[in-house]
This record gives structure tokens, sequence and C-alpha cells, in this order.
């Protein structure tokens, strides 16, 4: 109906200020039947594009239109869903956006992290399989495959994941750094603090490959170092209960008790639980599943 108001706007304009003054100035009856016939000709041909051109393009836009807006909504809906924690609910969500739309693939992303968060690995590899099909150049669902397949210890696969994001997108930090977690998984602690310095050069303000990195170097026996890529963590993240309990795991290797135990006061005091009678003795790393 907007289409037909804006014709009947665009004629009635033509009609005030072309017509009438062309027809005031006209001093035969032929000549007001001649502009009068100008007029009624314009009027049908407007009506015909209409009719025989607009309308049936719009009747085949708008359902794609409406199903694009749906599915929006059904996404935004599953993402709620998804951060209050109902990740079954989220992923029925997500499957109800994916029936309207099959290409959509940030919905086919949301559903994998949804199934790792719900421990369902091989379901979540086989979305992202889904995804890279749809979309190729997409480094999400590589990234996402990786953390399935680390989650199952499959570490080489994960690697492979996790460089196949990095060649897609180099400049995203989170493959990098969780490629470090798998590297350190099979001991090959050098490389992975490399990739963990690659992820921070990245992203300097980025506080998990900080932390992660320190765990590494406290591996290494290099507590001092350690000790300080920890406080670059909490730094950046003053709330990062894991960096302080690792920092305190640190201070404790070299002697300084005190500070150990003010660190590992701060972390309990953020909410880090630790053992009712000892210290556990393994730091604690941080992986991002999104």
């Amino acid at each position: 109906m907007s289409i037909i108001s804006a014709i009947g706007d665009v004629l009635t304009e033509i009609f005030i200020s072309v017509v009438i003054p062309l027809v005031g100035l006209a001093y035969s009856s032929d000549q007001i039947l001649w502009f009068l016939a100008k007029i009624l000709f314009l009027f049908v041909a407007c009506f015909l594009i209409y009719s025989y051109l607009i309308y049936p393009i719009r009747r085949r836009i708008n359902p794609a239109i409406d199903r694009s807006r749906k599915c929006k909504e059904l996404y935004g809906q599953g993402n709620a869903l998804y951060l209050q924690g109902r990740y079954d609910e989220a992923i029925q969500t997500y499957d109800e956006t994916i029936k309207l739309d099959s290409n959509y693939i940030d919905a086919w992303n949301s559903k994998s992290v949804a199934l790792n968060r719900l421990e369902r690995y091989d379901e979540a590899i086989e979305v992202c399989d889904k995804a890279t099909e749809i979309d190729p150049r997409c480094a999400t669902p590589w990234y996402i495959k990786g953390l399935a397949l680390s989650h199952l210890k499959r570490y080489d696969d994960a690697i492979k994941a996790y460089d196949k994001a990095i060649e897609i997108n180099p400049t995203w930090a989170m493959p990098w750094d969780s490629k470090g977690n798998s590297l350190v998984a099979q001991g090959k602690h050098d490389e992975a603090i490399e990739t963990y310095d690659k992820a921070i050069d990245i992203f300097p303000t980025w506080e998990i490959p900080w932390n992660n990195k320190g765990i590494v170097l406290h591996h290494q026996g290099k507590y001092d170092v350690a000790i300080k890529a920890f406080c670059e963590a909490i730094g950046l993240a003053p709330k990062l209960a894991e960096a302080w309990y690792n920092k305190g795991l640190a201070l404790q290797m070299i002697g300084r008790t005190s500070d150990a135990d003010k660190a590992f006061a701060k972390a309990k005091e953020l909410g880090f639980i630790l053992p009712p009678h000892e210290i556990e003795t393994e730091c604690q790393y941080q992986e991002v599943d999104r």
C-alpha cells in the first residue's frame, strides 16, 4: 500500500505543478483534452508497472526479508538462553534458526559452542564441520572444533584446527592461546611460550595468555619470570582468581611464604576454592570457549 500511496502522491504533484498551469495556458478544448489524455496515459502506465513489475518482485522479496528478520530474532533468543546457562534450550532455538536458513553460519557456530558447554564434543565437531562447509573462510568453526578436539585429548588434531583458524585469521588471538594449551598438553613448553607470546602481541591487554604463559614458566622452574607473567595478568584483570592462585604457587616455590599466603588469600576472596588441608601444586590454566 505504501507504493500505491507514493504513486498517488507523485501523480497529485504532477497534476498540481504541471497540468493545472498548462491547462490555464491552454486556449482550446482540444488542447485540454490532449493534456487530460496524457495524464490518463501516465496513470495507466504507472498502474501497469506496479501490477506487473513491482508487485510480483515485492511478493518474492518480502518472504526473504521476513525470514531474515525471524532468523535474527531466533538467533538472539538462543544467545540469551546461552548466557543464562540454558544450553539445551539454546541449541533448540539455534536449530529453529537453521531450519529457516540452513546457511545461517552464526547459528551453526553458536550451536557448537553450546554443545561444547554440555561436553557433547563429538556432536560439536560435526556441527563445526557443517559450518566449515557453509563458509570455508570463516575461522570461528575451526577454533571451536579445536576446543572440542582438545577436550577429547586429540591434541594433534586440535592443533591442526587451530592452525586452520590462524591461517584464515592470523590476527585473532584466541586460536593462538588455545594452541599453546594443546602444545603444553604434549609437553612442548618452548613452543607453547612462543604461541602465548604471539597471542599477547596480537592482544596485549588480554590477561589469559599471560596467565597461561606464567604456568609454563612455572613448570620450567623459572619462578621469577612466572611471577612477572602472573602479575601482568593480574594487572589486566585484578579479579582473575586463578592468576592470584598461580602467583601464590610460584612465590611459595622461591620461599616467599608470607607473600604466597597473601596471594592465596586473595584467590580465595575472589572465589577460588582451595583444597581443605593442603595447597594444590598444579597451576590453573585458562581456556576460552568462545
